[in-house]
This record gives structure tokens, sequence and C-alpha cells, in this order.
């Protein structure tokens, strides 16, 4: 409780029962068990910073533009719709679905996706109706979820104070549809794009914190917490409300198959260094101490794929890409290099980071002087790798870790490697891609002893 804001966070499935007043910026959550130490950024600038030199690709693809008027949306050239509107009205009665989202995973294990997604009728949405001359018809036309919400804007009667709100949510809040919500890559496509949906004041500082309104009605997922992390205020579902609320002013965030992370859909035409180390410092000053996480000289980092439980159509007797036999192999590489002629003490640790918390998932990471995975959603967090660090991608797809090797800056490599044959892995195919590259990397890296 902060002043008269009271909010159930959804990591425990709760109810917003009253909204937010001027007060906002200070709710915190009421499990402090769940509370990040450091949930605001602490004392830290986030920044969001525009090249000086801006290219036209940055121009038409990376760069999120919200329209400089207070309502509309504005398509970027490659389709990426930025939508925002100033005295939203959002109506809960005419938004459907058959959960309210939050719920505890193992009560509605079972239920079929499309349980978790919203559908709107007419007016569920009301802005102004000089707003709704601003919003192209086709402004949905390849992305569902806003598709959907603007085909039930309605304009309201400003003399109609039938429609007025009794409550009112201050400054800017933030609405987005979470597709695969407990995936760690397609979240990190979430927050790369709520990270640059985020309004910035003229110095390109970030206003935090900031609430997030969920468009879905999925149960709890291993990756919620994040989202308090990272944003310090209100994260909520639209189904939890329980009477007409509105909103100053709302940006609806681009959903994640439009982020310039994701390299199909023709994201992919050019990486920005500077954006991806401005999000990189976001996400790190959340958890402050990662900051100072340094890779350790020799210490590799393996990602195993193990069977968990992670959404309600989960299948725990199978995991896609596991490799029986990794590990085994893995914790071969101290005795392959302990007589090595280079001045490396291998250190090998094999991580699963499904059960890990975040942060304790990204410090194993940064770590990492060297990071052996087969292709999976782990590989994620090379974005966060400290410099100087290498990525060997096992049954490596070229579309998605390579390209997001590439937001990482120059400070990584990233070596993609053929096929696991059968789910195991071979000696030869050991060597080959994964000790004879660990070789090449300390011998490009160290001078041999002999020579000292």
């Amino acid at each position: 409780r902060s002043g008269n804001v009271v909010v159930r966070n959804i990591t425990t499935g709760g109810i917003l029962e009253t909204v937010q007043n001027q007060a906002y910026n200070h709710a915190r959550r009421v499990n402090k068990t769940l509370v990040s130490h450091n949930t605001t950024h602490g004392n830290v600038k986030i920044l969001q910073r525009i090249p000086q030199q801006m290219d036209d690709c940055f121009r038409n693809y990376n760069r999120f533009s919200f329209p400089l008027e207070k309502n509309g949306c504005h398509v970027n050239a490659g389709g990426r719709p930025h939508c925002k509107f100033q005295n939203l009205r959002l109506n809960p009665s005419l938004i459907k679905s058959e959960n309210r989202g939050g719920e505890p995973l193992e009560s509605v294990m079972g239920q079929a996706g499309k349980a978790e997604f919203l559908s709107y009728e007419p007016g569920a949405f009301t802005v102004s109706s000089s707003a709704l001359q601003e919003v192209p018809s086709e402004m949905g036309k390849h992305f569902h979820y806003l598709k959907d919400v603007l085909k039930s804007f309605q304009a309201y009667n400003k003399n109609d104070h039938s429609a007025a709100c009794t409550h009112i949510w201050k400054g800017t809040t933030l609405f987005l549809t979470r597709y695969e919500y407990v995936n760690v890559y397609h979240t990190m496509t979430d927050w790369w794009n709520t990270f640059f949906s985020i309004p910035v004041d003229p110095s390109g500082v970030l206003n935090l914190p900031i609430n997030i309104v969920f468009l879905d009605s999925h149960p709890q997922g291993n990756l919620d917490v994040v989202w308090n992390d990272l944003l310090g205020g209100t994260v909520t579902y639209a189904r939890h409300f329980n009477t007409t609320i509105c909103f100053e002013m709302a940006r609806f965030v681009p959903p994640g198959y439009a982020s310039p992370l994701f390299p199909l859909n023709g994201n992919d035409k050019c990486a920005s260094e500077i954006q991806g180390t401005d999000f990189r410092n976001f996400f790190l000053s959340a958890y402050n101490e990662l900051r100072h996480v340094k890779r350790i000289p020799g210490h590799i980092v393996v990602i195993d794929r193990v069977p968990y439980l992670a959404h309600a159509r989960s299948n725990t007797s199978k995991t896609l890409r596991a490799i029986s036999n990794l590990r085994e192999m893995a914790l071969t590489l101290p005795r392959q290099f302990a007589s090595s002629k280079y001045n490396n003490n291998v250190t090998v640790k094999v991580v699963t980071l499904v059960h890990d918390k975040m942060q304790e998932q990204i410090c194993a990471i940064r770590q990492a002087d060297i990071l052996i995975a087969n292709h999976g959603a782990g590989m994620t967090h090379e974005l966060f790798m400290d410099d100087g660090s290498y990525v060997i991608e096992l049954t490596c797809d070229h579309h998605f870790f390579v390209w997001l090797a590439k937001w990482r800056g120059p400070g990584i490599r990233h070596y993609c490697r053929g096929n696991v044959v059968q789910e195991k892995i071979s000696p030869e195919y050991w060597q080959k891609n994964v000790v004879d590259i660990i070789d090449g990397i300390f011998a490009a890296r160290e001078k041999p002893k002999n020579n000292l």
C-alpha cells in the first residue's frame, strides 16, 4: 500500500483492487519476498540514445517512432506500428477471455492456447472522436493484437458524463500482448520493444518507473517477476480491472514479432550497437551488481537443455534439441586442456538456467569466457556477455542468435556450427566444433608458455 494505491502483484494471481492516482510512481509490490533489490534502477540514469549520424536504416527500421500528435499510429518502413492515445478509456466488461490471467499454472494445465488471449467487443476502448480519424484502417493488418484492439475503438461523447472515469492512471501506461510469454528469447523481444516504447525526457533519460497492462490472460510464468524488476511500476492484466478506467496517456508496445531483434518478417536490416548497449545497460541496472560481474578467463559455461514445466501445454517427457551426452562431454574439457601450452586454467560449469532467477542466469553467463550451447532460448543471454567473450552455438540457426550477436556488438564473437546428429554428440563432432575452436581462441589470444 502506498497512499491510496493497493496492488496485488501478477505473480500472486491477485487483482488490482483500486487504481493509481498521482502517487502511482511510488507503488510497490505487496509481496516483499519477490521484490528485487533494485526495481527502480537506483540512481542510474537510463538512456535511449540516437546515433549522431542517423542513417536511413536506423531511421526506417530500428528507431521507435511514436506519433508527435496526441493520438494515432505511425508505421515504420518495416511495418512496425507505434500507437499512442491520450485519455484512453478501457471498459473491462467488453474484454473477453476464458481466464483473467495470472492464475497459478497448475490450476490451468491442459488449457488451449486460445484461452490465454483476449477478444474485444466494440467500445472496449474509447477515445475522442478526433483521434479516431487519425487511425488508419489498415494499421493492424499484419499485427493480430493491435488489429483487434483498434477494431474495438469507439469515439466517446465528451458531454456523456455516464462514460466518465472515476479512476485515472496518470502519466504514460504501456499496453502489450505477449505471445510466447515464458520463452526468454521471445520475451526479450517484448522487453526490447517495451524499453524503446518508454517515454524519455529531452536529454534521453527514461521516465521510470512506468506501468504496464497486459492484453492477454496467460497464467503465472517464470519471467513475470522480471517485468516488475525492469519497470518498477504496476504490472497487471486488462481483465483484472473491475470498472471503467482512464489512462492519461497510453502507448501500445509493438508486438515481439515486429522487434528488430526478431530477424524474420524483414526485420534484419541493420543492427545498432548504440541501441544494444542502451538496452543492456537498462537490463543490467535493474540488477545493479551484475554490471560488475566480469568474464573469468578460461571459464567455460555450457547450457544443458532439460525438460521443465513452463506453460499449460508443456510436455515434460521430451525436450527439443536436448543433447543426451552434452554434460558428459563438457566435463572432459578441463582434462583436455590440462596440459595446454596456453596460459589458461580451464574451468567448466554446466547450467540449465530454467529454475534460476534472472539475475542468477545473467551472472552465470557474464562470467563465461566461452559459452557453449545447442540452439535454444538460453542463448539469448549473449546480449549481456562481457567484452572479449566467445559463443559456440551447436545446431546453429543463422537467423536468430547470429543476428542477436550483431546487436551485442563487436565485444563478442559468435561461432555457428552444424547440426548435432541424433541428439548425441560424437567424439569427432566435439573435437572439430568445440575443442578445436577453443584451442584456436586460446592460441589467438594468449602467448605460449614456452615463449615467455
